[in-house]
């Protein structure tokens, strides 16, 4: 298999060229064919005659579906026709070439955009989460927040009031002319910037506690007295070292943009205090939301796609070498729809560039004994593949559904059983997990799995 833990685009317009093809053909047509293309996220080399080998960024028109994991597609860049996993593939998107598009975003989150980047006329047109498939524009409108709902006609025509347009772009064109019904003409696409300096004003805290950092307090907020926030709080006492320390770790969230990541909204100073406001996660940490009678009544299914996600954000993390240093259970977030958000970067640092491929730390060094690989217990040493050792363990934690790891032992205990060759049990974990946990924990770093390795072993882990 190619490089499947990297997810590229499509490197053609061959969508475009099939819309040409269809002019002949009526709207309807056309709209269905351009629905039914989707574009590969991975290279795949097919192993029986029915499958279709492709390329990563390669588009697919769907023909048909034969079970749940398989479909019928044929490639619009060799024409030709076979079976192929469904989670190679994601629909393509014509839209993600407009600047005021952004894919799927709830009316909190647009409303948050529009007021922390945009002004008056400032517009963006978004996927609907309340109804899938659907479109929505959001305006700003100086003194308010408008959200209308784009309908489509059987036709595949679009309006929000009356007059129908063949496609958004040329609905978004109209209004930039004329208002048409809406309160104002549409000005500029509001561009998702990062907030990062938040007024205090703008920022009101909760009693409710949510946890602790390695650096602070965690508190429930608001954000433009509208939008749940998370608030990392710390009381400097005006130790320079500690609020160095606490900036570092919204300094490395600061431009990191993955869909398994807590996003950072920005920081905040106050008196004595320093913020960092952070993306909430309703459900809380993993392996108490594994604890609970939702968490234990999750299927096998439902475990290896929380592991998958967070393989993937840690695919992402390894790409622009920033080791997180704290992988467990506890410090991944589980947000609405059972997304997985790996927070907590409390202890992240970048990899340094060069031969060595690991991180050296002091003898201050502070980690979690049972999460830790061996070489950083023993000589302080931390890189990409120390991290797949923590994966390791947060698997153990996903599959027993929250049990603590090394059950029984103290630190002093669990690093002499690790130490002296001992593994924990393979308890109720399927045979396959268990052997690639044990895979993780090898005492050679260098024999251990890349986290892209262990991210396509969970996509194909049903195939």
């Amino acid at each position: 298999m190619g490089n499947a833990g990297l997810i590229c685009f499509p490197k053609t317009s061959n969508v475009d060229e099939l819309g040409t093809k269809l002019n002949g053909a009526n709207t309807q047509k056309q709209c269905l064919s351009q629905e039914n293309i989707y574009v590969a996220l991975f290279n795949f080399t097919s192993n029986y005659e029915a499958e279709l080998s492709f390329s990563c960024g390669e588009q697919l028109e769907l023909l048909s579906i034969s079970d749940g994991s398989w479909w019928k597609v044929r490639s619009l860049l060799t024409n030709k026709i076979g079976y192929i996993p469904n989670n190679y593939v994601e629909k393509y998107d014509y839209l993600k070439k407009y600047d005021w598009y952004t894919g799927v975003m709830g009316r909190s989150s647009a409303n948050l955009a529009l007021l922390s980047n945009g002004s008056a006329g400032s517009f963006l047109v978004r996927k609907s989460t309340s109804k899938p498939g659907d479109y929505t524009l959001s305006l700003h409108n100086e003194t308010s927040l408008k959200h209308y709902h784009i309908k489509k006609t059987k036709n595949c025509t679009f309006y929000i009031l009356k007059e129908e347009f063949s496609n958004l772009p040329s609905l978004v064109e109209h209004y930039k002319k004329v208002s048409g019904g809406l309160p104002r003409t549409l000005k500029d696409a509001c561009l998702q910037k990062k907030l990062w300096d938040i007024p205090h004003n703008k920022i009101t805290l909760t009693k409710k506690h949510l946890g602790k950092g390695n650096f602070g307090i965690v508190l429930e907020g608001r954000l433009f007295s509208s939008f749940n926030v998370a608030v990392k709080v710390l009381k400097t006492d005006n130790c320079k070292m500690k609020e160095t320390k606490f900036l570092i770790e919204a300094n490395n969230m600061k431009e990191l943009s993955h869909k398994n990541l807590i996003h950072c909204y920005g920081v905040c100073y106050f008196d004595s205090y320093v913020y960092i406001v952070l993306e909430l996660a309703l459900h809380g940490a993993l392996h108490k939301f594994l604890q609970t009678s939702t968490g234990q009544n999750l299927t096998l299914h439902d475990l290896v796609y929380i592991a998958t996600q967070i393989s993937s954000g840690m695919t992402y993390l390894g790409q622009i070498r920033l080791l997180h240093r704290d992988i467990a259970a506890r410090n991944m977030l589980v947000a609405s729809k059972m997304v997985i958000k790996i927070g907590d970067f409390g202890l992240s640092q970048y990899l340094p560039l060069g031969v060595n491929e690991f991180y050296e730390e002091g003898s201050e060094t502070r980690f979690a004994i049972k999460w830790a690989a061996p070489e950083t217990i023993i000589e302080k040493k931390f890189s990409l593949k120390s991290e797949v050792w923590s994966f390791g363990v947060v698997l153990f934690e996903i599959f027993t559904k929250g049990l603590a790891p090394y059950p029984g032992m103290n630190n002093h205990e669990a690093l002499e059983f690790v130490s002296n060759g001992g593994r924990m049990d393979k308890s109720n974990i399927p045979e396959k997990i268990y052997m690639t946990m044990l895979s993780c924990w090898d005492v050679v770093p260098a024999k251990r799995p890349s986290m892209e390795k262990l991210k396509q072993f969970l996509i194909e882990y049903f195939r």
